[in-house]
């Protein structure tokens, strides 16, 4: 960490304009873009990451914290109708997020991107620099100490993206395993753990869950602790499925463990039943309590129908910290990459 703020260790362009693409009108988006968005993710996802896309609850989600100004924060790219402003079909879009609590380090996120169709046009290249700039400002407003990192992820089945992020100066800093198993196969057998057990997720357990998993994760890559706004729209969305999810509790009755499961109803195919989450307090590993949330989920998976259990692993490699879960049946998918830039 710096003895110096943020604020005087940035520099950032006093304003910014995205650069001029022939055919394209750039404005910021807006709440009533969100099923042009929706699209324009769906169009993405077939290209690059076709086993999922963002809901239109989670773009409603995203678009709506309190922590973003959509003003300034985001951009659209419509093709060009002339004079009429309202016509035009959006076929890129960006976000910059700077989420409130700053722990080990201050995160700018940018999110977005091009319909392939009009990918090789430089929409994505004008995008980026927009978004990198309207980071820099961000971060330069922070007086914050704390290292500033800016934040792009990319799917590795989609190899173009990742190196123009490269040329654009980020580098890879952690690896996302998406790893997934069939409902139909059968559940290994999980040992009792002694002094912990396993229970359904309950409203009762929310402010205690968010608490271990704040814990769980601090420290670990550019994770830092959830707003209760970015906890709340989490556990509020319609998605969110209670009856596969759980926390652990040790003797006393207290949270020690959480896992939490998100179901898209409205998904092409057989729904996936993705983990969000799963964490164990520090002090509370090493007894076999992630192994009994994991058991204890696919065993609810396997009754409620659902195809198949997602997760994704973050690790420090391409091939790291996986062992728990392929013990578990899980087999590798892809991957994705958080690619950074650091302040």
């Amino acid at each position: 960490m710096s003895d110096r703020p943020l604020a005087e260790r940035v520099s950032a362009p006093a304003t910014l304009s995205p650069a001029t693409v022939d055919g394209i009108r750039w404005r910021p988006a807006t709440p009533t873009d969100v099923d042009a968005l929706v699209e324009v993710g769906r169009a993405i996802a077939l290209t690059d990451h076709p086993d999922w896309a963002d809901t239109r609850e989670d773009l409603l989600d995203e678009l709506g914290h309190s922590y973003t100004d959509l003003a300034v924060d985001s951009l659209v790219a419509v093709t060009d109708a002339g004079s009429d402003s309202d016509a035009g079909e959006v076929v890129a879009w960006g976000l910059v997020v700077m989420p409130d609590l700053h722990e080990t380090l201050v995160r700018v996120i940018l999110l977005g991107g091009v319909v392939p169709a009009h990918r090789g046009r430089g929409i994505g290249r004008a995008l980026l620099a927009w978004q990198h700039g309207r980071a820099l400002q961000r971060l330069a407003g922070c007086p914050s100490p704390l290292p500033g990192w800016i934040i792009v992820a990319a799917d590795e089945r989609a190899p173009a993206t990742g190196r123009t992020l490269e040329r654009a100066g980020f580098a890879p800093q952690r690896w996302f395993q998406n790893l997934a198993r069939t409902a139909s196969e059968p559940v290994p057998a999980s040992a009792p753990v002694d002094g912990i057990r396993v229970v359904s997720y309950r409203p009762e357990h929310s402010a205690a869950a968010h608490r271990v998993r704040d814990a769980a994760f601090r420290g670990v890559g550019s994770s830092q602790p959830m707003t209760d706004e970015q906890w709340e729209s989490m556990t509020t969305l319609t998605t969110y499925a209670h009856d596969l999810s759980f926390v652990a509790l040790d003797a006393g009755g207290e949270v020690v463990g959480l896992l939490l499961t998100l179901v898209d109803p409205e998904s092409s195919g057989d729904p996936d039943a993705y983990v969000w989450v799963v964490g164990v307090l520090p002090a509370s590993r090493g007894r076999g309590a992630a192994r009994a949330l994991l058991t204890a989920h696919l065993q609810a998976v396997r009754v409620a129908g659902v195809a198949r259990s997602v997760l994704d692993v973050a690790t420090d490699g391409p091939d790291e910290g996986v062992a728990l879960f392929t013990g578990l049946g899980y087999r590798r998918r892809s991957a994705s990459v958080n690619f950074v830039r650091r302040y």
